[in-house]
């Protein structure tokens, strides 16, 4: 409440002198405030996190979703090759996965609980 009464004190202040060159010291804020209003939705609308995939993993093999939303994190990896990779996920604070046998064009499954976060996927 303070800083609006300053606020409108300058503006008067400037309205008074007849300066209108000078823009209101109130705009500043508000634009501010607008741009923190914007990013908040933005980064809750993401909840697909990045998948980091160790240099062994075939490109063919990397695809998959991240869910890093609530308690638990939900990893879903989907293998485009034409053979069988072994891959195994790498989780820090919490259990990794076994290494798991993924058919071509199937996937595999993974899911651990917080505060366990994903470190890699690995080839195995």
């Amino acid at each position: 409440m303070r800083v609006i009464r300053q606020t409108a004190a300058v503006g008067i202040a400037i309205a008074a002198l007849g300066i209108g060159g000078i823009s209101p010291v109130s705009a500043a804020p508000v634009e501010h405030a607008k741009s923190q209003e914007q990013s908040a939705p933005a980064q809750t609308d993401n909840l697909q996190a990045r998948i980091r995939w160790n240099h062994s993993v075939p490109r063919c093999a990397r695809h998959g979703s991240l869910n890093t939303s609530g308690w638990t994190d939900h990893l879903k990896v989907k293998s485009h090759c034409g053979r069988s990779v072994w891959l195994k996920v790498v989780v820090d604070n919490g259990f990794d996965s076994s290494c798991k046998k993924v058919r071509p064009h199937k996937s595999m499954k993974h899911r651990w609980g917080y505060p366990g976060s994903l470190k890699w996927v690995t080839k195995c």
